[in-house]
């Protein structure tokens, strides 16, 4: 799939940042056009057993797991200082239309600043700064391959014209997209910056994703070299089978979420991609072989 390099950021993006919902895991509820959360569209039942085996097009399945949510989420970078407060910190698999396990890992933080020492008369009290951090393990999901392969050749051969609002380009082993607020662009009171968006891809693996409030472009970036990249490439090259794989029955993916502030609310999940019609058709043979092997005793008169 081609994309114009300024339409990737809705697919790459495709609402990861502002996860709102208190089922981080499975919720359902539709992301709307700022708020960009990946979610997996719904798949046609399949109803052949042969080809659940394989998935859709022959495809062979997942081949690379991804790292578990309780591995990525320590990945990402703390609070700089005691000024940025961790208000949310959450990671948790999702499963793709390919179908493919991937692996989201989201920190929340929030800093205000001090009031300046001499304010103006009847100046607004400086606004908060806020950062969403995102790290997105893709494994080996195809679709999302493409999007971070056409982020990578924007990177290293930037669209015309660039702008302050937009640029594309290489910073070490990432290709980075930015978006920045517009020079001269009307701020809120209080505000002294707009918001900036960054969204970077490692090694057609892992898509870093900075959502910033009233932070500067030099904040921005130090929050971006905060992350250890050398620990996610070593944690990708772990080798990992995917989870609970039962057998004959490998379209059932089993799904985990952590929350780092609140672990009551941790929670496994499986979710089967077969049709009614075929899970009872399995239930059936379960209890047919079940019953080949421990026949029921005869009645009793």
């Amino acid at each position: 799939m081609k994309l114009h390099p300024t339409r990737l950021l809705a697919c790459l993006t495709c609402a990861v940042w502002l996860l709102a919902a208190t089922d981080i895991a499975h919720a359902q509820a539709p992301a709307d056009e700022d708020s960009a959360e990946v979610r997996a569209k719904p798949r046609p039942a399949r109803t052949s057993n042969a080809r659940a085996k394989r998935g859709p097009n022959n495809d062979p399945g997942q081949k690379i797991a991804p790292i578990p949510p309780a591995e990525l989420l320590p990945l990402l970078p703390s609070a700089p200082d005691a000024e940025w407060k961790l208000t949310a910190s959450r990671a948790y698999n999702e499963l793709t239309e390919a179908p493919r396990i991937m692996t989201f890992a989201k920190r929340d933080f929030k800093r205000t600043p001090p009031p300046p020492a001499n304010p103006a008369p009847g100046a607004p009290a400086p606004q908060p700064q806020t950062l969403t951090l995102t790290v997105l393990d893709i494994a080996d999901d195809p679709e999302r391959i493409g999007d971070l392969t056409e982020l990578e050749k924007s990177a290293a051969s930037p669209p015309a014209p660039a702008t302050d609002q937009l640029a594309f380009y290489k910073l070490g082993k990432l290709s980075v997209r930015e978006t920045g607020p517009a020079p001269g662009a009307a701020l809120a009171p209080g505000v002294t910056h707009g918001r900036r968006l960054i969204v970077a891809a490692l090694r057609k693996r892992f898509l870093i994703v900075l959502n910033l409030t009233n932070t500067s472009k030099e904040e921005a970036h130090a929050w971006l070299n905060r992350v250890d990249l050398a620990k996610l490439t070593a944690a990708a090259a772990t080798p990992r089978q995917r989870e609970g794989v039962i057998p004959g029955m490998e379209d059932i993916f089993t799904l985990h979420s952590v929350d780092e502030l609140n672990p009551k609310g941790n929670q496994t999940t499986q979710i089967s991609r077969v049709s009614p019609e075929e899970m009872a058709r399995r239930e059936a043979s379960g209890r047919a072989q079940f019953q080949k092997k421990d026949p029921a005793p005869p009645d009793v008169p």
